[in-house]
């Protein structure tokens, strides 16, 4: 393949852990789309071969990140004079022998060029991020609009986004080193749009100022169990555009988990007054606990929702008739609502009249109350037959 000088476009993919890249694909000196490049360990195939493609543009994937040496060995694909690349992502390897990783230093050197959009780093096992990435505005790549972390488990901090007034997406997945994300760590991105923290184990502290972030449409902060409810974000009330938010399961301050007390101190009051008939929230997905006996009585005052997901409230044997104030809502999904015996009062059902889908998992208790076939005191069936998509199992 080295042969084909003059060739442009390549469309290959694979995940294919046997694979490896051609030899000298640094000779394709003509090409401008490489899905990926997977770095090896022989002459020919490692990450200098990169080096010489200037041509490249769109989206480029860097593999084995892990089998590079250094800094310098990094330098040597050039990235940061490639002009054309809009995307980028960068992967190390998620299982690896011992703990001495170079991966700060290879990172250091993969410095791309500030045209640069999007950016994504999966399982970077570095203490710290460089320098050139927290300053990413001012050495400005400008328009960068997406950044993602995933799997970078020895990572202790984030410093706050200095001037990242472009960003519009910022994503954190299982970063289990961080133990605090500082509140100010967003003050000059006004125009994020999605901002996901979702399971950062050891996340203990995110005491946002959601006033920095005005434009959020999109907010996900679930699967931090550790996350303390007194340092979650504040100040929902601000958000006049947000659409969907995720939250759960989180812990409390003190040792009682039975009941909905771990949501004590969010700031609903903020949510419910975002979600006045004048905004936009629509869809909230709330996470409890196997034993929670209870659903949060704010969401109750969550009227302009349309969409209603509610996962592991295993203690709760009845849903409260204030159901029956969601007027608009046209889904409402329950998972893993063990305990789970009787719908709202048949009254309450009966006021849900946008309601055009009820789905149920993990509830046995329900389902065999709500059939055709179900009958007496205890048969649901009543409340639920006029639902055009019903699925209890």
């Amino acid at each position: 393949m080295c042969n084909l000088i003059s060739l442009r476009h390549l469309h290959y993919y694979t995940r294919d852990e046997e694979f490896q890249m051609p030899l000298e694909m640094g000779r394709l000196t003509c090409l401008q789309t490489l899905r990926f490049f997977k770095v090896g360990r022989e002459k020919g195939r490692r990450i200098g071969e990169l080096g010489s493609l200037k041509n490249l543009k769109g989206k480029l994937e860097i593999r084995n990140l892990e089998l590079v040496k250094d800094k310098e060995g990094a330098e040597e694909a050039k990235l940061s004079e490639k002009a054309n690349l809009f995307r980028l992502e960068l992967w190390w390897a998620c299982d690896r022998e011992g703990d001495n990783y170079n991966d700060e230093d290879v990172l250091d050197g993969l410095r791309p060029h500030p045209n640069l959009e999007e950016l994504e780093m999966w399982h970077f096992m570095g203490d710290q991020f460089p320098r050139w990435l927290m300053d990413l505005p001012t050495t400005t790549l400008p328009q960068l609009v997406h950044l993602l972390f995933y799997g970078c488990n020895r990572c202790r901090e984030l410093l706050p986004l200095q001037n990242f007034t472009s960003l519009i997406e910022l994503e954190i997945w299982y970063c289990d080193g961080l133990t605090n994300l500082p509140g100010d760590m967003l003050h000059s991105c006004t125009s994020l749009q999605k901002l996901w923290v979702i399971g950062c184990h050891n996340l203990i502290s995110f005491p946002l100022d959601l006033q920095q972030t005005p434009s959020l449409l999109n907010l996900e902060l679930y699967w931090c169990p550790k996350l303390k409810t007194s340092m979650m974000p504040k100040g929902f009330g601000f958000l006049t555009s947000l659409r969907e938010i995720t939250i759960g399961p989180i812990s409390d301050d003190g040792d009682d988990h039975e009941n909905s007390s771990i949501y004590n101190e969010f700031d609903w009051s903020g949510l419910i007054a975002s979600s006045s008939p004048s905004s936009a929230l629509h869809e909230l997905h709330l996470i409890g606990l196997p034993h929670m006996e209870s659903l949060p009585p704010q969401i109750q005052y969550l009227t302009t929702l349309t969409s209603l997901w509610l996962y592991d409230f295993g203690g709760i044997k009845a849903l409260p008739d204030w159901f029956g104030n969601f007027t608009v809502l046209e889904e409402l999904y329950l998972y893993y609502f063990k305990e789970l015996r009787h719908l709202p009062s048949e009254d309450a059902m009966r006021s849900l009249t946008k309601l055009k889908s009820l789905e149920v998992y993990g509830s046995p208790l329900l389902k065999e109350r709500c059939t055709p076939e179900s009958s007496g005191p205890d048969s649901q069936w009543s409340k639920a037959s006029h639902i055009q998509h019903l699925d209890i199992r």
